[in-house]
């Protein structure tokens, strides 16, 4: 029998109830105001907080997405690491979501360089696969997440040429914003050490705010994939919904 991922935050980022939360979803993606992007899409920005909280933003992108006429090999999830190596990825064979359908991982993801085995216990990719599932059904994934020193080691794995991008990340301040808008992760350099750091050898890469990070990685992976263009969905506060086309 295959080792799943099974769903650890339901009942406190959701509704316990799978039906519940499968008829929250519809609401989201179905209610919102998007219409099909002209060009090809690349991938999607999402926020990650609860469902009641970040659904009505995210359902912007994933609208967009299921309007689409495009079919994917895979959907390489981008989120936010605590705790490991620079990308690491759960090793179980698949993420088993509340309703029981299963999101199986890219065959042969084991083989990418550079790609370190460390189980999820965090909600951003979780919170995102409903939504995927809704609009594309069970296709594979590749669920990365990505701290510090991510950027080049991300960009040199070998993914399929029909991969859809999903950056899951909040864009809480302007700098981040724009560096989604333009696509330009180098905006998000890391900040110079104070005297004080260098002076007590403290690391600069504490400095970079989760989401950066992935935002940095993600933006890099988008324009790899042949992104040249963002559009912002929806925004509220730091919550954001956009897309990226050719």
């Amino acid at each position: 029998m295959s080792e799943l991922r099974r769903p650890l935050f339901a009942g406190r980022y959701y509704p316990p109830a799978a039906a519940q939360l499968q008829t929250m979803i519809a609401a989201y993606v179905e209610d919102a105001p998007v219409a099909a992007t002209a060009r090809p899409l690349v991938g999607l920005i999402v926020p990650h907080a609860t469902l009641y909280e970040a659904g009505p933003v995210a359902g912007f992108a994933f609208k967009a997405l299921m309007l689409a006429s495009q079919s994917w090999d895979v959907a390489v999830l981008i989120a936010q690491a605590r705790d490991c190596a620079p990308i690491c990825c759960d090793p179980r064979d698949g993420y088993q979501l509340p309703d029981g359908q299963v999101m199986p991982l890219l065959d042969g993801w084991a083989a990418l360089v550079g790609v370190n085995r460390q189980v999820d216990e965090d909600p951003q990719i979780e919170m995102a696969l409903p939504f995927l599932s809704y609009a594309l059904g069970t296709v594979p994934i590749l669920p990365l997440r990505v701290g510090p020193g991510a950027e080049a080691q991300l960009t040199a794995l070998q993914l399929p040429e029909r991969s859809l991008i999903v950056v899951i990340a909040n864009l809480a301040d302007a700098s981040l914003l724009r560096a989604a808008q333009e696509l330009r992760g180098d905006r998000l350099a890391q900040p110079r050490q104070a005297p004080w750091q260098q002076l007590f050898g403290g690391r600069q890469d504490r400095s970079m705010h989760p989401d950066r990070v992935v935002v940095q990685c993600g933006v890099a992976l988008l324009r790899q994939a042949g992104g040249q263009r963002c559009h912002v969905l929806h925004r509220r506060g730091a919550l954001a919904s956009a897309v990226i086309t050719c």
